[in-house]
């Protein structure tokens, strides 16, 4: 395709768990040298890779992949089986504003959002931690306890 692939960063060593059970770690897409929505972006990533796992195995043809901090989301439109373009955008304002837009290679992207999700699932169950979140993404991934 000749453009960068995206590549799905997670920074496991800052995965954390607060009082209330919330899961945080670095988690944020980079396509050549640019970082979105920031080069070590921390959000709650159990909840966020669910329902990025959840909105990619859909057989919808356009899918926004939130982020739970800021307004930021991906939007991934499939436009053939095989091909769909990456939107970074900025969701301030009525309609969002677009940071970048590229052409990637579908079932390589979504199979990179399933192995971080397994990469944190994996995590959370080495530390002992339960929740629904960390269930529901388990049941996602086809990963049952």
């Amino acid at each position: 395709m000749g453009a960068p692939a995206p590549k799905i960063h997670l920074e496991l060593s800052t995965l954390g768990r607060s009082k209330s059970g919330s899961i945080t770690a670095g988690l944020w897409l980079s396509v050549g040298d640019r970082s979105f929505p920031g080069l070590k972006w921390s959000d709650f990533v159990v909840v966020v890779l669910g329902w990025w796992v959840e909105a990619l195995q859909s057989n919808d043809r356009r899918v926004l992949l939130r982020f739970m901090d800021g307004p930021y989301l991906l939007r991934v439109n499939r436009n053939t089986p095989e091909e769909c373009s990456i939107e970074g955008v900025d969701g301030h304002g009525k309609e969002g504003r677009s940071l970048f837009s590229i052409a990637a290679e579908f079932l390589p992207f979504r199979e990179q959002v399933c192995a971080v999700g397994r990469q944190v699932l994996a995590a959370c169950r080495e530390k002992g931690w339960e929740s629904r979140d960390i269930e529901r993404l388990g049941d996602l991934l086809g990963d049952r306890r």
